[in-house]
């Protein structure tokens, strides 16, 4: 009974061969979907494992813009003597320029007000600021005297032109407040050297 069975079956499949065909593309259509959609998770997976090591890798280039812009702001302050006054500032702040590739300027901010920029031309612009009175810069100025330690503002725009971020440590001497050692980074230079453009193209 059941030979019949089989034979009426393929019987049947024979006299039907256009079926065969279309159940035979389905079949293998369906089998193509499935693989494309594994590969394409399986690439989904990579691209997101290779956007969190980008973003793992801006983080750790962040953390060294700002760690180095801090080593650059104490040093820049240890050029002032005890009497207030920056000693060669001129001489240490291009070597410290030169040394710090993630900053375009350093400044010495005595009493609130900028009165030594490095390079000069390039910042000379920002002289006279007052930046206790400067309502860009007045909030983090105060926060980094009231807690004794430095702080970034920004994204902002510079009096000299252009916009970025300052990093400010304030100075005391003899427990007094003095001013600001200071560090500026252009916005295209942070975005650079974080790494953030570079997890722009991969978005």
């Amino acid at each position: 009974m059941k030979i019949k069975e089989n034979q009426h079956f393929n019987h049947w499949f024979y006299n039907h061969p256009y079926l065969l065909s279309a159940i035979s593309f389905i079949v293998v259509f369906a089998l193509a979907i499935l693989i494309a959609q594994k590969d394409l998770t399986i690439n989904k997976e990579k691209e997101l494992q290779k956007s969190e090591e980008i973003l793992d890798a801006v983080e750790v280039n962040i953390n060294h813009i700002l760690n180095s812009s801090y080593v650059t702001t104490l040093s820049l302050a240890l050029t002032i003597d005890t009497e207030g006054n920056p000693q060669n500032f001129e001489q240490v702040a291009a070597k410290l320029y030169e040394s710090n590739e993630n900053i375009d300027g350093l400044e010495l901010v005595p009493n609130g007000v900028v009165q030594y920029v490095y390079p000069y031309e390039e910042n000379k612009g920002a002289i006279g600021l007052n930046i206790l009175k400067y309502k860009y810069s007045q909030k983090e100025a105060y926060k980094a005297i009231e807690s004794r330690k430095m702080y970034f503002a920004g994204p902002l725009r510079f009096k000299q032109g252009g916009f970025g971020i300052i990093g400010r440590l304030p100075v005391f001497v003899e427990d007094e407040f003095w001013g600001y050692s200071a560090v500026m980074i252009k916005l295209e230079t942070f975005l650079e050297k974080s790494g953030i453009n570079e997890l722009e193209k991969k978005v």
